[in-house]
């Protein structure tokens, strides 16, 4: 027992990661993505991140570190831009329209967690060994649970349907980390406790998708066959000897689920045909038509808070759309835009570099990062934050323990 202490003790991690992933462990049982209101459980998880980025945060994502690297990782020179003009044209615009207040609390603290790799870059920097396996495991909590909740498999924490708790991105990351894991794991399997592992790991992983095809998320689905087909090709082509072999594992289990699969093809296939594309191109339309009514709000946006009517969700006037760009036009105009594309596409690029390094691991983040950038309203939430976070970490990561990077090469 004494031993065990110690080695929980030896591998503790440093306080603002144990207070970002202890965060995590709270929203996963009591958040929404997208809470109707801000009460004392969002108040909780507020302080948390507070306590996790602390003063040192708060400095970093304003200023240069004396012991920075130099020059700035462009992801990080962009963000502190953003988070600059975020503040100061955001808040001026929202005056200058006359925005509701709460609204305009709601978007500054979704824009806060977008920035949340920017205030969190010294934390995670500085120790990106010990910080992983902490931040990574926590998003894999909170997609797990939020499955469960979704699933009904947790008494006392389900969740109504308007939580869209299967739309978070970390539920789509935990699936497709666990299960490119665990399928390299069965590839590479080379006695029984591996085995074991990688069938636990693929288990696992169908939580997730499971709550991700129940609530018949398109992009969601497509992202999970798109990216299972890569990695069993990936592994295959790496050992064929393995192929037929798991060829055969996986057969039976696809033939298990097929009954389930049909249903949900066939689900999918009607609401495609019923609500098509959901008006995003109209909705971008709206976007554009209400800040280019003045030269001030078509560069600077309609500030935080800022209404439209979004015939997406039936020409209801609200305060966000469904694709991070889009939202980042209404709100910050076209400086903000160019602003969230460098930074949101200088992450990717960090993704592009670590690909060849641990293929799972950069596709399991690139699929959230992609699909709430174009598609989905869930850039607003914790869960993308923390996608977001991950990023330059896991990069950070893998470059120093490539041998034992999850979604590692073949």
């Amino acid at each position: 027992m004494r031993a065990a202490l110690y080695w929980l003790w030896a591998r503790r991690p440093p306080w603002p990661v144990a207070a970002l992933a202890g965060t995590a462990g709270f929203y996963a049982l009591f958040g929404s993505p997208t809470p109707d209101v801000l009460g004392p459980k969002e108040a909780i998880l507020a302080l948390g991140l507070l306590l996790a980025v602390g003063p040192a945060g708060a400095r970093a994502a304003i200023a240069p570190l004396p012991d920075e690297p130099r020059p700035a990782p462009l992801w990080l020179g962009a963000g502190r831009a953003l988070l600059l003009y975020g503040l100061g044209a955001g808040l001026l615009m929202a005056v200058f329209c006359a925005n509701a207040p709460v609204p305009m609390v709601r978007d500054v603290v979704a824009f806060c967690l977008l920035l949340l790799p920017v205030f969190f870059l010294t934390h995670a920097s500085a120790a990106p060994t010990a910080a992983w396996p902490w931040i990574a495991g926590a998003a894999c909590v909170v997609g797990l649970v939020f499955a469960m909740r979704t699933l009904g498999l947790a008494p006392g924490l389900a969740a109504s349907h308007l939580f869209y708790l299967a739309n978070a991105p970390t539920v789509l990351f935990t699936a497709l980390l666990l299960g490119a894991t665990g399928a390299r794991l069965l590839f590479c399997a080379g006695g029984p406790w591996a085995l074991l592992l990688a069938s636990a790991l693929l288990l696992a992983a169908l939580l997730p998708a499971a709550a991700i095809a129940v609530n018949l998320q398109r992009a969601s689905v497509g992202a999970l066959l798109a990216v299972g087909f890569l990695v069993a090709v990936a592994q295959g082509l790496a050992r064929p000897r393995r192929l037929l072999v798991v060829a055969l594992v996986l057969a039976l289990a696809a033939a298990a689920l097929l009954p389930l699969a049909l249903r949900v093809l066939a689900e999918l296939t009607q609401k495609t045909q019923e609500v098509g594309l959901n008006n995003r191109g109209e909705e971008l339309a709206a976007v554009w038509e209400a800040i280019a009514a003045h030269p001030a709000t078509l560069l600077f946006g309609m500030g935080w808070g800022g209404m439209f009517q979004d015939p997406a969700v039936g020409g209801v006037s609200v305060n966000f759309t469904h694709a991070l760009l889009s939202s980042a036009l209404l709100k910050l105009g076209l400086v903000g835009l160019a602003l969230v594309a460098l930074y949101i596409g200088a992450l990717a690029a960090v993704l592009a570099r670590m690909a060849p390094r641990a293929p799972g691991l950069a596709l399991a983040l690139a699929a959230p990062l992609l699909i709430d950038t174009f598609l989905y309203a869930a850039y607003k939430s914790f869960d993308f934050g923390l996608v977001l976070t991950l990023i330059p970490l896991s990069a950070a990561y893998v470059s120093t323990n490539r041998a034992r990077a999850p979604g590692g090469g073949p």
